[in-house]
C-alpha cells in the first residue's frame, strides 16, 4: 500500500489569515482533547532594542515555545490521526489541519511523547521527506508530551509577539471560552 504524498509546503502556502498565537492556541486545544489535566507552556523569546523618538526601548518578543501536557499522548491512535489529514474521526468542527497552522508560523517541531512502554519523537516539518517517527521501547515513570515549536518562517519573523501583549491577552482571556473551541 502506497502513503498518499503530499506537498505539505504549498499547501501551508495557500493558508490565510493565520495570526502568530494561532499555534499556541491549537496545541492548547489538542492537549485538552488529550484528556490532559496538566498544560506548561515555556516561550523562548529574544530581546530588541529598538529605537524610538524619546530614545531606545528593549522589549522581549516570542520567537518559539515548547508545551508539555500529562494528556493521552501520541497512541497508535493518536499517531494514526496526527498522519491523516480530514480524518473522519475528527470531532464536529474539528479537521485536523492545526499541525499545517503549526507549520505556516514555525519551520519546525519536534514531538517528545512518553508513554508507559515506549518513547515517540517525531520531526514534522513541511518537507514531507524530512518528516521522521521514531518509537523507543522504553519504560517511562511519567507520561507527558513535549512539543517545541523553533525556527520562525520568514513570513512571521517580523510578525513576533511582544511578551508584554501576550500577557495581556491571556490575562483578559476567559480560559472556558478557550476549551470551547
Amino acid at each position: 500500500k502506497r502513503p498518499l504524498k503530499i506537498n505539505i509546503a504549498n499547501y501551508v502556502k495557500r493558508l490565510s489569515n493565520i495570526n502568530f498565537i494561532q499555534p499556541l492556541i491549537e496545541s492548547i486545544i489538542n492537549s485538552l482533547d488529550a484528556n490532559a489535566t496538566q498544560i506548561k507552556v515555556n516561550f523562548d523569546k529574544i530581546r530588541r532594542t529598538e529605537q524610538t523618538s524619546e530614545g531606545s526601548t528593549t522589549k522581549e518578543f516570542i520567537v518559539g515555545f515548547t508545551i508539555e501536557d500529562n494528556g493521552d499522548g501520541f497512541t497508535e491512535k493518536n499517531i494514526d490521526a496526527f498522519f491523516d489529514m480530514f480524518s473522519g474521526d475528527k470531532a464536529k468542527g474539528k479537521l485536523g489541519s492545526g499541525r499545517f497552522i503549526w507549520l505556516k508560523v514555525f519551520k519546525s517541531i519536534d514531538i517528545e511523547s512518553k508513554l508507559p512502554t515506549k518513547t515517540v519523537n517525531i520531526h514534522f516539518c513541511d518537507n514531507y521527506d524530512d518528516i521522521t517517527i521514531e518509537e523507543v521501547k522504553t519504560k517511562n515513570q511519567i507520561q507527558e508530551t513535549k512539543i517545541v515549536f523553533s525556527g520562525l518562517t520568514a513570513e512571521y519573523k517580523n510578525k513576533t509577539l511582544w511578551v508584554k501583549y501576550l500577557l495581556e491577552d491571556i490575562e483578559n482571556t476567559n480560559p472556558q471560552k478557550i476549551a470551547d473551541l
